[in-house]
């Protein structure tokens, strides 16, 4: 579903700049239910993937199941697992840095 949402935005909604960003910034984008190195208060691993969202967008989501289907919920506001402090350094490992818009 990734190709079919990727090709509809591309071609429907995104602005020439929001296309080559995400061009470029897919290829670090998680490709399925995936394991973090967290861990739960319990020692229960934490996994990452791609969540929908309303209106047809994307984001990503924590996880508590190997399918990433139980979503992981916050056990207070001082709670360390986030989606930041989970996948940033994932993410900036798989070069998900730079825009590759070319200053659109």
């Amino acid at each position: 579903w990734m190709e079919q949402l990727f090709k509809h935005e591309g071609v429907c909604v995104w602005t020439d700049e929001e296309y080559a960003f995400m061009k470029n910034a897919r290829q670090s984008w998680p490709q399925g239910c995936s394991v973090s190195s967290t861990t739960t208060s319990d020692g229960d691993p934490i996994y990452y993937d791609v969540k929908p969202v309303r209106g047809g967008g994307i984001t990503l989501g924590l996880y508590t199941d190997t399918s990433c289907v139980v979503e992981y919920k916050k056990r207070g506001r001082n709670d360390p697992i986030t989606v930041e402090n989970v996948l940033g350094n994932i993410l900036m490992s798989n070069d998900g840095s730079g825009s590759g818009d070319q200053n659109y």
